[in-house]
């Protein structure tokens, strides 16, 4: 069975951020964990959230340069929270928002699940999350992922 994942494009080379349950993780994949409830499992970056909630927007723009680093020099992220819906889908749209999608939970909805971003006050933080302090990040992300690509 296929992992559930968003594409997204970094420069010319397609690159997948797998989700779902955090539980679920592979232990070979760089580990964002979305859920507060579940903060004593081992993780590279922990953006702690509760349930049908926002994060803190530092810890989540903390979350995504750490997941767009990974991301750019060739690692499989895997972001998660207690069922992979809500707040695993918050994060995959932030990344959409971040690489210049104009409608980031749209996107994610379409490429990862349908009722990812599950309530109004998590689709209302997408839509007003300043993510312009990793907009240079992102274009450098994509330069040199396309480089790694070429050699």
């Amino acid at each position: 069975m296929e992992k559930l994942n968003c594409p997204f494009r970094l420069g010319i080379k397609k690159v997948r951020l797998y989700g779902g349950p955090y539980r679920d993780r592979p232990k070979d994949m760089f580990g964002i964990n979305m859920a507060a409830e579940l903060e004593h499992l081992p993780s590279d970056i922990m953006v702690p959230t509760r349930d049908f909630s926002v994060p803190n927007p530092q810890a989540l723009l903390t979350g995504l340069r750490e997941g767009l680093l990974s991301l750019a020099t060739g690692h499989e992220v895997y972001v998660g929270c207690m069922g992979g819906i809500g707040r695993t889908g918050l994060y995959m749209a932030a990344m959409a928002k971040v690489l210049g999608h104009k409608d980031p939970v749209a996107y994610v909805r379409k490429h990862y699940k349908a009722h990812a971003v599950e309530t109004e006050e998590q689709q209302e933080f997408i839509d007003e999350l300043d993510v312009s302090s990793l907009r240079l990040l992102a274009i450098q992300a994509k330069v040199f992922r396309s480089l790694l690509f070429w050699m």
